[in-house]
């Protein structure tokens, strides 16, 4: 068996002469599926496994000079997903710059310019990065309300931020970009959600003007077991809302399982459930709303997203 190329580290475009690998060769590696490119410009032998450690190693790669990785990349090198389903394949690094020093420049990677503390930065597999408080409130300020949101949940249900902290950060973060949706958004972190999915269907539910439900309702037999648990529900009233994911509800032995839950925990604890679907969160229609409107006695508002 022949050795690694550049002995199994990542190495860049620009370097595979010296690795000899000119000319076309490189591209016909990649086309033999011998070589793989984990980010534009970067390359690995494909013996390599593909785990975090490697693309840390291949981020560092395209970090530009002075750069701290930001956003999204800080989330996944903590091993949280909270790209929009959409863009899980891409996978781009984002780094910030010192602003005011120029914005690097690099193939392969977006760079902001931002101002940072030393406080702001820690290392993470040995790349420097923002802390998961910074990069939690700079999701909240730049993304889109719901994954914004479902960040900052996904980071808390971690244990890698806590919401009080959250939002005592982003008061000192007067004046920056999209601050006022920062600071909303961070009275609704809830570490009880378990999925984006659950994340953004209880943000429905709140633009819909009803109260917030409570986060993993569970119900108890009369010996103090735990019998069953719900992904959010209004305790007294006994309703429960539940998100069924695509990649865990699609099959038809999912589906029975779950109807038969579901109609276990309305015979034997008078629960009535509303189930929310990938359709009801992001599809024109608001039929989830107006249920649970119509449980608690209320009205729901217009959709806001």
């Amino acid at each position: 068996m022949s050795a690694l190329i550049n002995g199994g580290r990542p190495f860049l475009t620009r370097d595979a002469d010296d690795l000899g690998l000119g000319g076309k060769q490189l591209e016909g590696l990649r086309r033999e599926g011998r070589v793989r490119s984990p980010f534009r410009g970067v390359h690995v032998d494909s013996r390599v496994t593909d785990d975090r450690h490697s693309r840390a190693m291949a981020l560092d790669l395209v970090r530009p000079d002075g750069a701290v990785f930001y956003g999204e990349t800080v989330a996944w090198l903590h091993g949280l997903d909270v790209l929009r389903p959409r863009d899980r394949h891409l996978l781009v690094p984002r780094c910030i710059v010192p602003h005011g020093g120029g914005r690097a420049r690099r193939d392969g990677v977006v760079c902001h310019e931002g101002y940072l503390s030393p406080k702001d930065v820690e290392v993470v597999q040995g790349l420097a990065v923002t802390t998961a408080l910074r990069t939690v409130c700079d999701l909240l300020r730049t993304s889109w309300r719901p994954h914004a949101l479902s960040a900052a949940d996904a980071f808390a249900h971690a244990g890698l931020v806590d919401p009080e902290e959250v939002r005592a950060a982003l008061v000192l973060l007067r004046g920056y970009p999209g601050i006022r949706q920062a600071r909303a958004l961070a009275e609704l972190i809830d570490p009880g959600a378990e999925s984006a999915g659950e994340s953004w269907s209880r943000l429905r539910v709140i633009d819909a003007g009803l109260p917030a439900p409570s986060t993993q309702v569970r119900l108890r037999d009369r010996a103090g077991r735990e019998v069953a648990r719900l992904d959010m529900g209004y305790d007294e009233l006994k309703i429960a809302i539940e998100y069924d994911g695509g990649r865990d509800h699609t099959l038809e032995d999912d589906t029975t399982h779950d109807d038969e839950r579901r109609r276990m925990i309305a015979r034997r604890f008078g629960w009535r459930v509303v189930v929310v679907t990938g359709e009801d969160v992001w599809g024109d229609g608001p039929r989830f709303e107006d249920e649970v409107a119509e449980m608690l006695g209320l009205t729901a508002l217009s959709r806001l997203w």
